[in-house]
């Protein structure tokens, strides 16, 4: 039967605190997702919300996790709310993972009615034998399934309890692909809707597309951790502002052949520290073209500039840029450009 045990019955039943008392680790390791350095960036049994703008790579994170966990022989669910089963075995494909593995490990749903008793019986199918990961892609609709709206934390948290959190109980690592709000000043560590997502999250990630990718077409994507509850990512990651920690750089390498191979890298140090790179060189040229610009004005440098006053700081220690007070604003100069990848 399908590992779903804890959460039939009542909850109010004493948890068994045997284990714990006999010293064994309560909080383990992420084991899944594993970076290029052999750090795994997702925990088995955990909520993991990861979120960001369309074509930001939350998709083929999700599709990469699944892929890792086929080609070990696990199962993996992938509820899908938003799209159908075309695009998913397609991108599997693509990641190189075999017909036969798909067929026989991989479960796809797409629902699109609320989830009842009867449903979860269904459900149910597709959960035995356990699976290592379940995906759930499209928060947004997911919610419109079942009549709840993205601004009612109470439903929200409802709605999490009931089905996420549920399946984490059951031994799942759970993945839940959502988007962010349009105003990049308002966004913060929140993805859209009621703020009890992050609350409701075990971890969360907020991926930015870098460079765009598509057939034929290479790029990648950087992944933030903007909650960890267990906290091991936090000490393997570069922190970017408060709440917020640089933790890879996904790679995507896309052939003519429309293969992908996907590599999830360490962010970038240079003498031990953090170095948003990006962001220098996209401040750098916005300072070439408008000499004086001030900072509120340099918000419009893409990303959500979570790293800007970091790169604004480096790039005027290194003597790329000089920082006039002018009456109530800091005005910034250029005094040479700063180009990624060609630092002294």
């Amino acid at each position: 039967m399908a590992k779903r045990q804890p959460a039939l019955g009542s909850s109010w039943r004493p948890v068994d605190l045997v284990p714990l008392l006999k010293g064994r680790r309560t909080e383990r390791p992420p084991r899944l997702v594993r970076r290029a350095d052999g750090l795994h960036l997702l925990y088995r049994s955990k909520l993991h919300f990861v979120y960001g703008e369309p074509e930001s790579g939350k998709g083929w994170f999700a599709l990469h996790a699944s892929a890792e966990r086929l080609r070990e022989g696990e199962r993996v669910v992938y509820i899908d709310f938003e799209d159908d089963e075309r695009e998913a075995v397609t991108r599997l494909l693509a990641l190189g993972v075999p017909k036969k593995v798909i067929a026989t490990q991989f479960a796809y749903v797409r629902p699109d009615e609320p989830l009842t008793e009867e449903a979860w019986r269904e459900l149910d199918v597709a959960l035995d034998p356990s699976p290592a990961l379940v995906v759930l892609d499209g928060v947004t609709e997911a919610l419109a399934n079942e009549g709840v709206k993205l601004e009612d934390n109470t439903e929200v948290a409802r709605w999490i309890t009931r089905l996420p959190r549920r399946l984490a109980r059951a031994g799942a690592a759970v993945i839940v692909i959502d988007h962010v709000v349009k105003d990049r000043e308002a966004r913060g560590r929140y993805a859209i809707g009621a703020q009890h997502k992050l609350a409701g999250a075990d971890v969360s990630f907020r991926v930015e597309g870098r460079e765009t990718f598509g057939r034929g077409k290479s790029g990648s994507v950087r992944v933030l951790v903007t909650k960890d509850r267990p906290g091991y990512l936090r000490a393997c990651g570069m922190r970017t502002s408060p709440g917020v920690d640089w933790i890879a750089d996904m790679c995507v390498s896309s052939s003519s052949d429309d293969s992908v191979a996907i590599e999830l890298a360490p962010p970038r140090r240079r003498d031990g520290d953090f170095l948003p790179t990006r962001q220098m060189e996209d401040a750098s040229r916005l300072i070439e073209e408008t000499p004086g610009i001030g900072a509120k004005a340099l918000r419009v440098v893409p990303g959500d500039n979570t790293a800007l006053p970091l790169a604004l700081t480096e790039l005027e220690k290194d003597k790329y840029i000089e920082i006039r007070k002018e009456g109530s604003k800091h005005a910034h100069y250029s005094v040479k450009p700063y180009r990624e990848g060609e630092e002294a």
